[in-house]
């Protein structure tokens, strides 16, 4: 939400001290063109994120056409709200995504993955263009003032806005500082920068002369921030006990005898153990073991989406149902990797509550886990 807000609050404030006449033509004017901005792009876009999912809904597109699809309805929306508004397209086409991903009647995660393989290229593109726009010579120019602004922004601005906006919060102190210390500047600001560099240079006044000085500024600033958060994220993580470097954490999705004596073993070793049943019962004891686990079909969004996996490195797929456990390793493919996802097929799949289970665990207790 922050990129849109910045670029069209940098619209309206371009405009107030820009505009001709009076202010207070200019502050009425700036309202208005604000309530038009809010109006269309918020209109444009959730009315047409309830028509795409109804038209998802319906199969009305095929499977593979629907990112492309959605892709066109994206980038004509945003022309047609630029057209009707200065500047409202990003707004538009932010609640459409925002719709989208906060719907349950359809699924859209094959359109995430498009939308993400795409955003790199087309990313990787943009700032090879608005990048050929600026010399060594414009940077090397601006290097004192670009110090002081990244400085400013990391140790200053960063950490003011964070530590007011957690007041109130449940955040930890490490939390905190870790977030104060991560945010780095991309693609929006550099666009943006390329925009009004254009607008002031044709105004007059001294603004024109240091129009030129906005585009190598910004572009020091991307590069010094991703830089900086880039190389330290990690080891700052690291030092304030916040990241798991080489998670070793197993889910086991499905609850029986063993998995819970094994996680049991596991947690006395160390390793984060959680275990995923939709049995209440059978998650009832694990619980009562000292095994954390979740009341939950191992194969719903819920849990593939929303359980938190800190820790977590592999999972362990045994219920005696082979399908569940084979969807069950798809579904954290995706999160965990496709090589630390694992099913235990049952031996006998009409007896595996009888005859699996006994062999499972005479095998557990003969190496001793």
């Amino acid at each position: 939400m922050i990129d849109p807000i910045g670029a069209i609050l940098a619209v309206l404030v371009f405009g107030v001290v820009f505009g001709h006449g009076d202010h207070s033509a200019s502050w009425k004017e700036t309202g208005l063109n604000l309530g038009a901005t809010l109006l269309i792009g918020v209109g444009f876009g959730y009315v047409a994120a309830k028509l795409l999912v109804s038209v998802l809904r319906r199969h009305w597109i095929p499977d593979y056409l629907q990112s492309v699809f959605l892709l066109a309805v994206g980038l004509a929306l945003f022309s047609v709200s630029n057209l009707l508004q200065h500047e409202s397209g990003l707004l538009t086409v932010t609640i459409l995504g925002i719709g989208l991903a906060d719907q349950h009647h359809t699924p859209v995660r094959h359109i995430v993955e498009f939308k993400e393989n795409l955003r790199v290229i087309l990313i990787s593109c943009l700032f090879i263009v608005l990048g050929g726009r600026v010399g060594l010579d414009e940077i090397v120019a601006v290097w004192k003032e670009s110090l002081l602004f990244i400085a400013a922004l990391i140790f200053v601005i960063r950490p003011l806005s964070v530590f007011i906006s957690m007041i109130g919060t449940d955040l930890k102190l490490p939390e905190k500082v870790f977030l104060a210390l991560l945010a780095p500047r991309g693609i929006v600001a550099a666009a943006v920068s390329a925009i009004f560099a254009l607008e002031l240079a044709q105004t007059a006044g001294p603004f024109a002369e240091e129009a030129a000085k906005i585009v190598p500024v910004v572009f020091s600033i991307i590069f010094g921030t991703v830089t900086f958060y880039g190389l330290l994220a990690a080891p700052i993580a690291r030092k304030l006990g916040l990241a798991s470097p080489n998670p070793q954490g197993i889910i086991f999705a499905g609850v029986n005898d063993w998995t819970i004596k094994m996680g049991v073993a596991l947690q006395e070793a160390g390793f984060r153990i959680l275990i995923i049943d939709a049995n209440y019962s059978a998650t009832k004891n694990a619980r009562m073991a000292g095994v954390p686990a979740v009341t939950a079909n191992a194969i719903s969004d819920f849990v593939i989406e929303e359980i938190d996996l800190s820790g977590i490195g592999r999972m362990l797929a045994v219920t005696p149902n082979d399908q569940v456990n084979s969807l069950a390793c798809i579904g954290f493919a995706h999160a965990l990797g496709r090589s630390n996802v694992y099913q235990l097929q049952p031996i006998d799949a009409e007896h595996s509550g009888g005859k699996y289970y006994q062999r499972a665990n005479q095998k557990i207790r003969s190496h001793r886990i």
